[in-house]
């Protein structure tokens, strides 16, 4: 059978009441306990039995509940014990925040591996998960930091070809659009110089296309196709808006060379 309904009305039996009273109190201070823990929740508890004895329960400090308490309400505190209880408020305050401190500083020391011999087989499985969800939140942070790098160098790739592609279509064509008449129908172009590497291709009128000969020489030395002498000579120079490009035009003279 199930229990009956209990009847609210006071226990006329004094033995019964304090028996009564004793398991009630409990159950109520026990309840009081949980709901502080659970609910992180500030809980102040007083009992005062039938024969005036005094109960309490305090989550934090008595006093210092008691004072909020009663500034939550406007009541004016008591003119006798306004100086101790405001002490022992701020003295609850310092002690909070000390043993507060002092957690954080234990959990600073677990997480780095240190004071250890403290913590049982269910505070290090939680410690270890912790470590765990730690080191995959560092992970996923420096790979997406690696991922936009290396998305940034690809785009700086690709402008950096793009802007190359661009500048040798215009050097190829001023090259090809300029036009100097020359006496033997000979000429000599300096396509490009790097760091004073020259590569000159040389093309007469009377080699056919398939016979172009590609000479590599020295800065200030040019042939002679006529002869295929040597000489030196600081012909006339176009500098190009790129300092890195230079565009020669030499004319050469067959049989005497440079004049």
């Amino acid at each position: 059978m199930g229990r009956g309904k209990v009847v609210l009305k006071r226990i006329e039996k004094a033995s019964s009441r304090q028996v009564t009273f004793s398991k009630r109190r409990n159950g109520l201070l026990k309840k009081a306990f949980e709901l502080s823990i659970l609910c992180d929740a500030e809980i102040a508890l007083l009992v005062f039995s039938s024969s005036g004895k005094c109960y309490q329960f305090a989550s934090h400090d008595m006093d210092r509940t008691i004072v909020k308490y009663r500034d939550e309400l406007g009541l004016p505190q008591s003119s006798h014990n306004r100086g101790g209880q405001s002490n022992e408020f701020w003295r609850a305050e310092i002690h909070e925040l000390t043993r507060g401190i002092e957690t954080m500083e234990a959990q600073i020391k677990h997480l780095s591996g240190e004071d250890l011999s403290t913590l049982g087989m269910k505070e290090l499985r939680q410690l270890e998960r912790q470590l765990k969800t730690s080191v995959e939140r560092v992970y996923s942070k420096k790979r997406r930091i690696v991922s936009e790098h290396v998305n940034q160098l690809k785009r700086n790739l690709r402008v950096l070809q793009e802007e190359n592609t661009s500048l040798l279509k215009t050097v190829r064509s001023l090259l090809y659009s300029i036009y100097i008449p020359l006496e033997m129908h000979s000429l000599a172009i300096i396509n490009y110089c790097t760091n004073h590497d020259w590569h000159i291709i040389f093309h007469h009128s009377k080699v056919k296309y398939h016979e172009m000969r590609e000479v590599n020489i020295r800065p200030g030395v040019f042939v002679d196709i006529s002869c295929n002498s040597y000489q030196r000579m600081d012909p006339p120079t176009m500098q190009m808006a790129d300092p890195e490009v230079l565009v020669r035009w030499v004319d050469v003279k067959a049989g005497g060379g440079f004049s």
